[in-house]
């Protein structure tokens, strides 16, 4: 079984992500599948570039719909044209350059080593963490132990890898936009499928200036998300 495919969700991306793509065939990936998440006209010439790889399929939301559906489009896409039978899952990955190549080759190499297992790439939030993400994301971690009885180190990681057979499951999940991520978190706490945490680099280019994360809104839906699954499950 070849390494996993690599899952990128972006909006409206900047030509760093050619580079980054191309580092990721260098690196031995084979599938790449980057979501077009209704970035418009002017980012065509991206994606042309992104196109032009072998083994880069680029899939495209006429509008935004968030995060949350744009990666269950990429797994739909996968489990429909059977990838499932040449790589072993996949890896989700930001557009934003907040994970290195190195972290995904080394998420990789704990999926070879847990293929039973949700890989959680975990950030080190107490240096170098824009204020918005560490507040968002340790009032997330606290409310998720409270409720959950489970300790995240980074419950927001965009970075995971996720094994074939999770997919399916998955890819049914509710959630549009971030609070997705948190409920494929919930499903695997919920149903008993194991998370692995391994420490990856913290990087933010421009302090996350891009970044389309809400801190109040969308960290009010994440509570509102886990607080619900919690009452549905006692």
């Amino acid at each position: 079984m070849s390494k996993p495919a690599i899952v990128i969700p972006v909006l409206e991306p900047s030509y760093r992500l050619v580079d980054y793509v191309r580092g990721l065939f260098t690196r031995g990936f084979q599938k790449v599948i980057i979501v077009n998440d209704g970035s418009g006209p002017a980012f065509e010439p991206v994606f042309d570039q992104l196109r032009a790889f072998d083994g880069c399929t680029v899939l495209v939301h006429d509008r935004n719909r968030g995060k949350g559906r744009a990666l269950k489009t990429a797994f739909e896409e996968y489990i429909r044209q059977g990838w499932y039978n040449d790589y072993c899952g996949v890896i989700t990955a930001d557009g934003d350059g907040q994970h290195t190549l190195a972290d995904v080759v080394k998420i990789s190499r704990v999926m070879e080593l847990r293929p039973d297992a949700l890989i959680l790439g975990e950030r080190d939030l107490k240096n170098g963490v824009p204020v918005k993400s560490r507040i968002g994301n340790g009032a997330s971690a606290f409310m998720y132990r409270v409720l959950f009885r489970t300790k995240l180190r980074d419950s927001q990681t965009g970075l995971r890898g996720i094994p074939n057979h999770l997919l399916s499951p998955l890819s049914t999940l509710a959630g549009e936009r971030y609070e997705y991520e948190m409920n494929m978190l919930m499903y695997c706490t919920t149903h008993r499928h194991p998370m692995v945490g391994t420490r990856i680099s913290t990087v933010y280019y421009d302090y996350n200036q891009n970044s389309h994360f809400k801190p109040f809104k969308d960290t009010v839906r994440l509570h509102f998300m886990m607080f619900r699954t919690k009452m549905k499950n006692l």
